[in-house]
């Protein structure tokens, strides 16, 4: 891991990168954006990275295109993974330079292990151009809240469309849209 101390430093940041050779990086889009915002990003650095996943908030399309203007040769991922369900639990590949920057990237499909879809409050599935709660399932879902069973009941509940017993879900309190290509948007 990049040493978190170098999080305030963005040149340091990136010699880091390049020292190190480091050829996947997977950070918070605040430090990319900052990164972004001093200038610290030129053309020919970290030749090894290859891979850049930002991950764990909402990257301001702004700084995402600066990133990928500066770095075309690069491949983007936005993920998308509350700590409930232990990892990421949802791609986009963002293979083309945004063009309007008062959109969001969308926080994609579910990853292989998963199950995302989007309960509206009857609790009934939100289809395409329909706004929802984002519900994870699968193996890496969380069981609860270590000591705190009101907070556990509230996110973590038996699948509402499915009677099948011990059928957990992760409801993330996210509101998402489901688009037309299968991409949740946040």
């Amino acid at each position: 891991p990049i040493p978190p101390e170098l999080n305030s430093y963005p040149e340091q940041f990136v010699r880091y990168i390049e020292e190190k050779k480091i050829t996947i990086m997977m950070c918070v889009p605040s430090i990319l954006s900052y990164v972004a915002r001093t200038h610290s990003i030129q053309p020919g650095h970290m030749p090894s990275l290859r891979l850049i996943i930002p991950t764990g908030e909402v990257f301001p399309t702004p700084y995402l295109t600066q990133w990928m203007s500066t770095f075309p040769e690069k491949m983007f991922v936005n993920m998308f993974g509350p700590t409930e369900t232990t990892v990421e639990c949802t791609y986009y590949i963002i293979d083309k330079i945004p063009q309007d920057m008062s959109k969001n990237i969308p926080i994609g499909r579910a990853c292989g292990h998963l199950e995302v879809f989007a309960l509206k409050d009857d609790n009934s599935i939100a289809v395409v151009g329909e706004v929802g709660e984002l519900c994870v399932r699968g193996p890496s879902v969380g069981l609860g809240y270590w000591n705190n069973p009101e907070k556990t009941k509230s996110a973590f509940a038996d699948n509402p469309l499915n009677a099948l017993a011990h059928d957990w879900i992760y409801r993330t309190g996210d509101l998402v849209e489901l688009q037309n290509d299968g991409n949740y948007l946040l």
